[in-house]
């Protein structure tokens, strides 16, 4: 692995307001790693630890305990008195503010990084080249940060954190202040330079859809403590916990009961659902109590006669390609489904059946005060 992190804490003294003299732990023993030339996305919510993490890599942010290397370097031991400066560690920091010089163009921005470790004028400008047109951004060269888009800014610090090849390069939520569209695009452009660079990275956001994205490895913090680490795939369709699958989008939720063996499942607001696969390891190990959570996308909504247990449609909202319904469900609650918009239209007022796709149903045990666990 070319970045090891190692039971990492970072321990902050109480904030205004707290009770006693609480301490905050914005990370509690975290180990990652991320293999050379390969993308750690860390995704999670506010406060979850995720910048402090990144913060704790670049050496911004001195840990109270563990081991960080970089390559075959330590750049931090708690044990060893190690604590390499940031300007040591071989780093490219990319944050949410662009932090271009408002006074230079484009080319000497790009090429500031250059200039300080006295590379040679010709190397220098033939670099510079290099990675402006690496970003698409070759024409800006004699242009100013305030003469561009924030998209072209963002390209501009993306070349200049790439121009004097750093093994690492590390991402602060870069693109948080952009719009949706432009957000795409520039994920879909991050993605492609770091695999035809090669260099490894480290990504913070708290998208999870970005950080599925740009992410060869995902892990998701929460409270400062890993909750679930792996491929995005992995992720998303094996979450771990209640919690992690609504974080990944499995917005609906329902308490009911497992039978039949664990091949049913049970509740008043959908009443019998037959599992495939069946959760036969849960059954078995005495769990009846159960919460389950699907997707809105993983839902076929069935017109049916009204009555006392059919659902109804309470709000249509055409969203892109897909129409996004709330339903109002028999036993109370509400239930989101997304439906491709080539399927016939339901109206608001509808009575309908609600059928979740067997095989793409959570379930997780739920606690004696019914939280799921």
């Amino acid at each position: 692995m070319f970045i090891q992190v190692e039971n990492v804490a970072r321990i902050f003294a109480r904030r205004r307001g707290d009770p006693g003299n609480k301490q905050n732990a914005a990370l509690g023993g975290v180990s990652v790693a991320v293999a050379k030339g390969k993308m750690l996305a860390l995704v999670g919510p506010s406060g979850s630890g995720k910048t402090t993490l990144l913060r704790c890599i670049a050496g911004l942010e001195q840990p109270d305990s563990g081991v960080i290397r970089i390559g075959e370097r330590v750049v931090y031991a708690s044990g060893e008195g190690i604590n390499v400066p940031t300007e040591q560690r071989n780093l490219g920091l990319i944050f949410q503010s662009y932090a271009l010089w408002p006074n230079m163009t484009v080319q000497r921005n790009v090429a500031y990084p250059l200039r300080r470790r006295k590379v040679a004028d010709a190397e220098c400008n033939t670099r510079v080249a290099r990675y402006l047109d690496l970003v698409g951004c070759g024409h800006l060269a004699q242009r100013y940060p305030h003469e561009l888009s924030g998209g072209q800014q963002q390209r501009i610090a993306l070349a200049r954190a790439l121009v004097y090849e750093p093994a690492v390069v590390l991402f602060d939520e870069p693109l948080s202040n952009l719009d949706p569209m432009l957000r795409e695009h520039l994920r879909a452009q991050i993605r492609d330079i770091q695999r035809s660079v090669g260099f490894t990275g480290v990504y913070v956001t708290h998208d999870q859809n970005e950080a599925f994205y740009v992410g060869d490895e995902v892990v998701i913090l929460s409270e400062g403590n890993i909750a679930q680490a792996g491929s995005p795939d992995e992720i998303y369709r094996r979450p771990v916990s209640s919690k992690v699958a609504a974080f990944v989008g499995a917005s609906n939720s329902v308490e009911g009961q497992l039978a039949d063996g664990g091949q049913t499942f049970t509740s008043a607001q959908l009443g019998s659902l037959k599992l495939d696969p069946p959760a036969l390891d849960l059954y078995q190990s005495g769990v009846r109590d159960v919460v389950l959570l699907t997707r809105p996308e993983s839902t076929t909504l069935r017109a049916v006669s009204a009555g006392p247990q059919a659902a109804r449609i309470i709000e249509r909202v055409p969203s892109g390609g897909m129409d996004e319904y709330a339903v109002s469900l028999p036993g109370g609650g509400v239930w989101r489904a997304r439906v491709d918009m080539r399927t016939p239209r339901l109206e608001v007022g509808t009575s309908v059946v609600v059928e979740p796709f067997a095989d793409a149903v959570l379930l997780y045990p739920r606690d004696a005060r019914g939280e799921s666990a």
